[in-house]
């Protein structure tokens, strides 16, 4: 990669793990005033929604004065594609 630092974060991948979490937060009634019911009908459509954008992907190159950004914030998985 002909980047100083690079960032890709698999958003199936986080919709999934954020789903369990919110459902066991759910489970343990550690959210106020939600059922655990609630919870998945309220909050479990965001974490959802997260596992179907695809990929996020930044690259940053250092330049004299800072760092200059370029990447896609939301591309769709491609087919064959197996990275975590």
């Amino acid at each position: 990669v002909a980047a100083d630092a690079v960032l890709e974060v698999n958003w199936q991948t986080v919709g999934e793990r954020a789903e369990r979490m919110l459902r066991r937060l759910g489970e343990l009634e550690l959210i106020p005033e939600m059922s655990a019911r609630e919870v998945d009908v309220y909050l479990g459509k965001y974490a959802r929604s997260f596992a179907r954008m695809g990929r996020l992907r930044l690259e940053a190159r250092a330049q004299e004065t800072g760092l200059a950004f370029a990447g896609t914030l939301v591309s769709p998985e491609e087919e064959g594609d197996d990275r975590p």
